[in-house]
């Protein structure tokens, strides 16, 4: 077995490259964010294409992310086929299960790592792949798992690995706030503590009920989600983000979660 994993905290690093970064959070909720988020992770590891899966608590995966330029077609057929036929084969789900909440795993495999023909064919060698990388992001009530191929034999370079370490923590923040874009509700993925960490740190301006409110805010949920969730009426959560919001100079979710994510400097 070739298969490596890692464990990792969920780091709070900058990455290389925050401007493009940014330009993802703009297209959260738009039809071309994946083809944008699979060449920039292509510009980083060389790629020949992405997957992501959303795997909720006990619960089997939905395809939520698969792109490769040219070779779309084929990303999407390998989904499909794993979440029809070949999740439960996977080689990384072992490892998965021992992984605590809030922690990242990293674990690269190769076509030689899939026991299972049919899986091994369907999903490496016809699409002419033969590594993967995934990078799984754990959560109390689910994980979403994020996959990268690549054609050669040889392993993900260090620097690469590095950069994606850097960068992972904002690629699931995009990819849960793609998933919950529509429609949000009280449902929406538990993200409230470490949201409320990084607001106390980029905006230490907000009163508490203000930065609870953009904590729901940077959660997907709607007004009327909010208002459920903190016990209080639309208009009162309607008044706190607008002054929220005028507090920090901005005017949407996305600059919010820009400012979180990378500071005042790169919110507008």
């Amino acid at each position: 077995m070739s298969l490596k994993a890692d464990v990792l905290e969920n780091l709070h690093h900058e990455s290389g490259g925050p401007n493009d970064l940014a330009d993802l959070i703009d297209l959260i909720g738009r039809s071309d964010l994946d083809r944008k988020l699979f060449d920039y992770l292509r510009s980083i590891s060389g790629c020949e294409h992405v997957s992501a899966f959303y795997f909720p608590n006990g619960g089997s995966p939905k395809s939520v992310l698969a792109e490769g330029g040219e070779a779309t077609p084929q990303a999407r057929h390998c989904a499909q086929k794993y979440v029809d036929l070949f999740w439960r084969l996977d080689p990384v789900l072992p490892c998965s299960k021992a992984v605590p909440n809030g922690k990242l795993l990293f674990a690269q495999t190769s076509a030689t790592d899939v026991a299972n023909s049919k899986y091994k064919n369907e999903c490496y060698t016809n699409v002419g792949v033969s590594k993967r990388l995934s990078i799984n992001n754990f959560r109390e009530n689910d994980r979403i798992s994020l996959n990268l191929y690549r054609r050669e034999d040889d392993e993900f370079s260090e620097s690469s690995l590095n950069h994606l370490r850097e960068i992972s923590r904002f690629i699931f923040a995009i990819l849960r706030r793609h998933m919950w874009k529509e429609p949000a509700s009280v449902t929406a993925p538990p993200d409230s503590e470490e949201y409320a960490r990084m607001l106390k740190e980029r905006a230490p301006g907000l009163t508490d009920r203000e930065r609870e409110v953009c904590v729901q805010v940077l959660r997907g949920l709607t007004s009327e989600g909010i208002a459920l969730t903190l016990g209080i009426s639309i208009n009162t959560v309607l008044t706190y983000r607008k002054r929220a919001y005028s507090r920090l100079c901005i005017g949407s979710q996305n600059e919010l979660m820009r400012l979180v994510a990378f500071g005042p400097q790169l919110a507008a």
